[in-house]
C-alpha cells in the first residue's frame, strides 16, 4: 500500500477514529503512522497530532 492510498483511507475517518487508532496502536505503529502522513503533507501531520491531543 503506498502512502497516498493509505492517506485517503485514514483521512475521512479521521474525527471519528485516529485517537482511538493511535491507542490501539503500540509506539512504534504510531511513529510509522505520524512519519507516513508528515511525509505526505507536513499541515495534515499538524492537524492529525492535534485532534490526538484533544
Amino acid at each position: 500500500m503506498t502512502i497516498t492510498q493509505t492517506i485517503r483511507r485514514v483521512k475521512p475517518v479521521i474525527e471519528d477514529h485516529f485517537t482511538i487508532g493511535l491507542r490501539r496502536c503500540d509506539h512504534l505503529n504510531q511513529k510509522k503512522i505520524e512519519t507516513m502522513v508528515s511525509k505526505h503533507d507536513e499541515t495534515l501531520r499538524r492537524k492529525y497530532l492535534t485532534e490526538t491531543k484533544k
